[in-house]
C-alpha cells in the first residue's frame, strides 16, 4: 500500500478495470462536494506509464468529465421554452441549449417565463440539480433599467463556464 497513488478530481467517478497480467481496483472516494480521491492499488509496483494511461484515459472520456449539471436531461425532464401556454419554441436538454434558445428567443417568450415566478431559475434547481445558478437566475427580473435576455444569458455563460473549468480540474499528489 506505499504505492498507492492519488488523483483529485472534481468529478463523481466510479469504476474498475481489467487488464491482462494485471489486477488494478480504481476507488473513489468522496471527500467533498466536489472531490474525490481516485486510488490505484496494484500488489506489485505500479507501472508509471500505466498509471498515466489510465488516469489520462478517464480525464479524455467526456461522459466521465463532464460536471454533473453540464449533462444532457431526459426529454420528460427538458425545459419547453414557450412563447405562450400552448406554443412550444424549443426544447433543452442542456444548459447550454437552454443559453442558445433565450440568445433566440423572441421577447415575449422570455417575458412568458418571467411572468409572476422565474420559470428558468425552477427548472434549472429542480431539473438540472444546481441551486447556486438557479438562485442567480431567481434574481433576474423584468425591468425598465436592465435587458433581461442579456443578464439571463450572461448568468448562464458564467456558470457553464465555471462548470466545464471545475469539469476537469486535476491536482496531483
Amino acid at each position: 500500500m506505499d504505492n498507492v497513488k492519488h488523483v483529485t478530481l472534481g468529478f463523481k467517478l466510479s469504476i474498475k478495470l481489467s487488464i491482462p497480467y494485471w489486477t488494478i481496483y480504481i476507488d473513489a472516494i468522496k471527500l467533498s462536494y466536489n472531490t474525490i480521491w481516485i486510488t490505484m492499488v496494484n500488489e506489485e509496483d505500479h507501472d508509471e506509464e500505466l498509471y498515466w494511461g489510465i488516469v489520462n484515459s478517464i480525464i479524455n472520456d467526456k461522459r466521465v468529465c463532464t460536471h454533473p449539471y453540464l449533462r444532457r436531461v431526459s426529454s420528460e425532464r427538458a425545459f419547453r421554452l414557450k412563447r405562450n401556454h400552448d406554443e412550444v419554441l424549443s426544447e433543452c436538454h442542456l444548459l447550454e441549449e437552454l443559453k442558445g434558445a433565450i440568445e433566440n428567443a423572441p421577447e415575449e417568450a422570455i417575458l412568458f417565463h418571467l411572468d409572476g415566478r422565474n420559470d428558468f431559475a425552477t427548472w434549472v434547481r429542480e431539473e438540472i440539480g444546481d441551486l447556486e445558478l438557479g438562485a442567480d437566475l431567481e434574481r433576474i427580473r423584468p425591468s425598465k433599467t436592465i435587458d433581461v435576455r442579456s443578464e439571463l444569458v450572461h448568468v448562464l455563460d458564467s456558470r457553464i463556464k465555471a462548470l466545464k473549468y471545475d469539469s476537469v480540474n486535476l491536482i496531483f499528489d
